[in-house]
Order: structure tokens, then sequence, then C-alpha cells
């Protein structure tokens, strides 16, 4: 609809709810009839999207027309609109409703944005006018803040200066974030003539991180050097040096002669190669280390290009038998191989081997470590394999090996009396030991996951129906337990399992039943099971069957539209105006367009033409007015394939003082009261002549107007057409009336 438009509906809205006011208003002073309530956010950002909603209640008691205004700032952008019924004016910013049922409320919404240069408190609120003017307004403020800032401060930049060139420079920075929100920035470290680096850093506000930086050199880079660490906020920057390799002392080194296996108490005799690569004499350390331990040294002076044989020794004895591996190195160089040290052949060396152990165990539980024994000795022998704990023996296991045999065993412990927490769990024998670290922790207690069963759960179910629900209960702690387990609808206790008892690490199905009320409303339940430690939440649909009683109940295969039960009060009063609503299906197997219409004692009333797609259903209403005659009436809807009926009761309207001028003419004499009555008689054959004579001209000009068939037609033209619908009413109300015979 246009803004004219707009404009032209609400003066017309205004007029006809003049007109109806001035029709059935009471002399006495109007209460309110409106109620309005506004929703939305305190607070918003610049550039934030926020919703409002505008509340409007009818509070008369009749039907009314409405106009919402709403107050929005001009340079806030509506981005998204609800109308809620209503019809939209752009250009003024606000809604019209042409009716509202009594306590009907509406609830149109704005989301619109908040502009980038607001700032403050700004209110947004409306006013809700009928007829009668201004009935409520309401309003909120949202306090528009600028949004929290994000610093990063950089802080302790830390190096590995000096290097030489050819390394790689790193550089580590503290960023600390001194903002008040969150947020992520890119830091950036920065060496001219060398090089940078970059990462994305994410901090809470007063959250802080160290982040390492690295920059690469080349043989050409020598010099000294700012290093620079950048983030949108601050820096941070240090001097590095960087040094020429040119003549710097480098010591090589080479394994030249090493024996791959000897026995145990015999000195192994290693030959390395030491070279100085660089062009200036120094002096370095050449280490022989066994698995890491160093158990010979030399110092090694050197020139710039000399090269050096040096000698190194290593004394085994049988605590060294099994297979190591020997290390020669400088500070700037090594060299690795394999040596397998032998027991000797007249006695026995029973090497052990952990092969499987858990990482942890829970307290009282039992330990198991698997390990592999092996004679590396040619005598055989029987010696005790001992599990031990810092140190400390727990299990043990007798072994007999022949020379070069091996086995594998499986010592436990429990752990019922062990100390919570880290223990080195080790292997021995007489001649070696294996160790691994091993965490004692306290089980956890029983805990009872709970989830709703959906495959074996109703999904819906109907009023007064048996609702089933199935839920899976699952111990995910580490002992077994006994819980009770709740079962709630809508918040109201229905059922319990008082005493379920599940394993660790198991699970049990429980089933419950509910009866759902036989007033109970469309609309969902909610279910919720529930055990000490967790609860899960389901709803399900509450529908009631679709209702039959269309008339006539089997449909002929030339019916085209059925009729259901007429839905109209029982009694009402003299005059009273009530609402007859009916449901119209069409059985046809296409679309269809047919009159439905109301006829009370066999006399039309009112019509409306019906459009329907093949097996589509709609209720169509008649407001109406009853008779002004008391008595019994039949209402009945017709279509040309048939009619459904339904008796009313008109009830004598009290308030009539007929009866009381009625009485005070019954104090005649007799004479006088035969007077009376015949008069009457001839004025009440006078006053049949007159309504049988007008009778026929209404009906004459009935039937000149469509034959006495009236209908209620829409034309489909824009606009809301108040002046022909309030003629219309005028005209019902008339026509409706019922003379009594």
């Amino acid at each position: 609809m246009t803004d004219t438009q707009m404009t032209t509906a609400r003066a017309g809205l205004v007029v006809v709810l003049m007109l109806l006011v001035a029709i059935v208003a009471s002399p006495s002073v109007m209460a309110t009839t409106g109620d309005v309530s506004v929703a939305g956010p305190s607070a918003a950002e610049p550039g934030e999207e926020v919703t409002i909603t505008f509340e409007s209640t009818n509070t008369h008691e009749s039907d009314r027309g409405y106009i919402f205004n709403s107050s929005i700032p001009e340079n806030w952008e509506i981005v998204d609109r609800y109308d809620d019924g209503g019809t939209w004016a752009e250009s003024e910013t606000s809604w019209l409703w042409q009716t509202i049922e009594p306590d009907e409320t509406v609830e149109p919404s704005v989301t619109v944005k908040v502009p980038e240069n607001a700032n403050g408190d700004v209110t947004i609120g409306g006013t809700l006018e009928d007829v009668d003017g201004v009935q409520d307004s309401d309003s909120i403020t949202i306090d528009v803040d600028e949004p929290g800032e994000t610093t990063f401060e950089i802080n302790d930049l830390v190096t590995n200066d000096p290097i030489t060139e050819g390394e790689h420079l790193e550089v580590t920075a503290e960023i600390e974030s001194t903002g008040d929100v969150s947020g992520t920035q890119t830091v950036e470290l920065d060496v001219e003539g060398l090089g940078a680096d970059s990462t994305a850093v994410s901090l809470d506000a007063g959250e802080t991180t160290n982040e390492t930086f690295t920059v690469s050199t080349a043989s050409s880079d020598a010099g000294s050097y700012t290093v620079t660490v950048v983030s949108e906020d601050d820096s941070d920057s240090e001097h590095v040096e960087v040094l020429s390799d040119e003549g710097d002392p480098y010591f090589e080194v080479e394994l030249e002669q090493s024996d791959d296996e000897v026995m145990a108490g015999e000195n192994v005799p290693v030959s390395a190669a030491v070279e100085n690569t660089g062009e200036i004499e120094a002096t370095k350390t050449l280490n022989l280390t066994i698995d890491g331990a160093v158990v010979d040294s030399k110092s090694v002076e050197l020139a710039g290009g000399q090269t050096k044989s040096v000698d190194l020794i290593w004394e085994t004895t049988t605590d060294d038998v099994g297979t190591s591996e020997l290390t020669v190195s400088t500070e700037d160089d090594s060299d690795s191989t394999q040596i397998t040290v032998l027991a000797p052949a007249d006695e026995a060396f029973f090497a052990v081997e952990i092969t499987d152990a858990p990482d942890e165990v829970r307290l009282e539980d039992d330990l198991e470590v698997t390990a592999t024994v092996e004679n590396l000795g040619g005598l055989e022998a029987t010696q005790d394999v001992i599990l031990t704990t810092n140190g400390q023996p727990l299990a043990s296991e007798s072994v007999t090996l022949a020379g070069d045999a091996e086995t594998e065993l499986t010592l436990t412990w429990n752990t019922s009396d062990a100390a919570p927490g880290e223990h080195e769990i080790g292997v021995e024998t007489a001649n070696d030991t294996e160790t691994t670290p091993v965490t004692v922790r306290v089980p956890d207690e029983a805990s009872f996951d709970v989830e709703i069963v959906d495959d074996e759960t109703d999904g819906s179910v109907e009023p007064g129906g048996e609702l089933t629900v199935t839920a899976n209960v699952t111990n995910t702690g580490d002992l077994s337990g006994t819980q009770q387990i709740d079962f709630y609808v809508n918040d109201d206790h229905i059922d319990i399992e008082p005493e379920l008892e599940v394993g660790p690490g198991s699970s049990a199905m429980i089933t419950f039943a509910y009866t759902v009320p036989e007033d109970f409303e469309d609309g969902g339940l909610v279910i919720d099971v529930e055990s000490p430690d967790g609860e899960a939440t389901s709803t399900v649909t509450v529908e009631a069957p679709e209702e039959g009683g269309f008339m006539p109940p089997p449909p002929s295969d030339d019916t085209t539209l059925l009729l259901g039960s007429i839905d109209a009060p029982s009694s009402v009063d003299a005059g009273e105006s009530f609402t007859v609503s009916v449901p119209v299906e069409n059985h046809a197997g296409a679309a269809i367009d047919g009159d439905v219409w109301l006829e009370i004692d066999g006399s039309f009333v009112t019509g409306t033409d019906v459009a329907l797609e093949s097996d589509a259903v709609t209720t169509v209403e008649y407001d109406v007015e009853a008779p002004s005659a008391a008595g019994d009436y039949e209402l009945t809807v017709n279509t040309d394939y048939g009619s459904t009926s339904t008796t009313l009761t008109v009830d004598a309207d009290e308030s009539d003082d007929g009866d009381g001028a009625e009485d005070d003419s019954v104090s005649e004499t007799d004479d006088s009261e035969a007077d009376d009555d015949e008069t009457t008689a001839d004025e009440s054959d006078d006053e049949t002549d007159d309504g049988a004579d007008a009778a026929d001209a209404d009906e004459d000009e009935d039937e000149d107007e469509d034959d006495g068939v009236v209908y209620e037609y829409g034309d489909g033209s824009p606009g809301f057409g108040f002046l022909p619908a309030l003629v219309a009413l005028l005209g019902a109300g008339y026509l409706i009336r019922v003379r009594t015979p």
C-alpha cells in the first residue's frame, strides 16, 4: 500500500470509527481502550542492530481499529520489520489495524541499525490511538556507548644475540592486552635489512602471552641490527649483533675407529678426527658419551684449518651389558654409532625391558607391568625379577634362563595402599633395571548421565492418551553407584525410579508413563528426566484429533462443498448480537467457487462466496442479531449441495416495560374489557393487514434485487472500504430482524 493509500485508509478508519461510536456509544465517559508496552535492549553500540517490539492490546469490550505511531530517530536505519497483520506507513513510521478483537494483542517490531556516530541515551517509543484519540504510550531508553578498546602492549624483548651469519635470529616478546575487551591483532617483528616475521595474536582483556619470531641470516649479513616488535598500539626495540663466520674457529668431529661389540669389563678404544674449519686458532673440548653420559674427554687445540686425531677410552663393566649409543662431540659438531657390550660366556646377565605398562591406574585397582628378561651371558642361571615403586619392592617372580634365552612375564601390584600421585615403577634383576612413570589417581565417584531415547519415546500424543518416555542412564564414573531418577512433565514431578544401580561404564534403560489430561489444549509437553548429576529434556507435541461432524456424514461422489456442525450459542437475549460459524470443505477433485448462506426459520439472513482448492477447509462466520421476539428458532447454513442446522433459543428482554402497561390496563370493568378486546382485535386485524402489505412490498423489492438473495462479497480492490461496510452492516441489522407473526 502506498503512503497516499495509507493516509486515505487512516482517514476512512477514523470516519467509520466515529460513525460506529455515534451509533453504539453510551453517554458516559469512555474508558481507555488500548494498552502499549515497548520492549528492547537497554544498551547498544554504534553499528549494532537491535530489535524493538511494540506490544499493543485492545482493552475495549468490542472490536476496534487502531493506529500505532512509533518514534524512531530519523538517522536510525530500519533493516527489518514485522507487521503482525498491520499495514505499515513508511513516511509516518506507523502501523494501521482496521480491526483488533477484544483482549487481542499485536506485537509489531522493527530491527534498526545504530548509527556509527550515535552516543548517549536514545528514546524509542510510540502511541496507540483509535477513534477516541491516543489511548496509551510507552517508550524505552537505549544507552549507546562507544565500543570498548583492544590495546596490545609490547614488553621485554629477549633475543639469541649474538649469532653468527647463517644462523636464525630469534626474538621473543611479551604481549599484554591492556584494553577492556578481547581482541585479535597482527604482531610483527621487523629487522631492517634482514627481514620480518608476523603472527596473529588473540587475547582477552588483561591476558598476557609470549610470542617468538624468527628471521634467517645469510653468509653476508654480519653487522649490527635493530629488531622491532610492533602491534597496532605499541612497539619495542633491541639491538643485536650478527657475527661474521669468516675466520671463526669451528671444530668438526668424525669417528675414525670404534668396536661394534666388546665383552663386559673390556676397554673400548675410540678414535675421532677433529678439524678446525675456521681461520682462528682455538682450544675446545672433545667428549665421549655413552647414552648421553660423559665417560671420557680431552681438550683439543687446533690452528685454523688444522686436523688432529684424538683417542678416547670407555672402560666397560657388567653394568654396561647391552646395546648403547656411543657419541663423540665438540660444542660445534658430533658423530655417533651403536655398540654392544656382551656378558662373559661363563657368567649370566639378565637384561630387562618393560614392554607394557599403563600411564595411570585407579587407586585400589591392580597395576600390571609386562617385561622381557633376556640372559645375555652364556651361563644358565636363576634370578628374581622384582617389580618396584620408587625403589621399594612390590612383587617378584623367579626366572631361570639358559644363555642367550629370554622370557616375558607380567608382574602385578594392587594399589589399595598406594599414595595417589606420580610413581616410578621399575623392573629389576640382579644385573639390570628399567623404569617407567605411572600415575595412581583417586577413582571418580559414580556419575549418572541421562539421555532421552528419541526412538523409544513418543513424539506426539493426544489429550487423554498415554505418553511413554524412555531414558538411557550411563554411569561415567569409576565406581558402581545407585541413584534416584526423577521424571517431570511441565515442571510437575510425576514419577521416580528410586534406586537405579549402574556399574562403572555401564548403562541402563528406564521407562516412564504419563497420561495426558483430557482437557489439555493443543501444544507441547516439556518432559525432563533427571539424576543428581545430569538431566535430559525433550518436548512432546499434544495434538487433538481432527474433529469430525461434517454433514452429511459420507459425501456422495457429486458432493462439492461439505458443511460441518454449526458453532453458535444455544441461547441469546432478544436483539442480542451473536456469531454463527461453520466449517466448509471442498470435497470435489478440483477448485470450486460456491455460495454459503444463513437462514433463520427459513428466512434468508446473509451469505458469502467461498472459493476453495480441492480438499481445502475454511470456516465461514456470520455476525447477526437475534430476533426481537422470544422463542425457539432454527438456524440453517446452506450450500447448493446440502445444509446443516441447529436450534437457537431467544429469551425475552427483561428490560421491556410492555408487561407493566398490560397489567395496568387490566383494571377496567367487564364491559370495558369486552370493548377493549373488541377494539384490540380490530387494531390487530389492521396491523396484520398492514404487516402483510409491507411484507409483500419487501418481497417484491427483494425479488427485484437478485431474487431476494443478499451476499457479502469482497471486490478485491485496494483499500479498506469502511463506508460500504458500515452501510452493509446497518442494512443487515435491519434485514435480520424477524417479525413475530
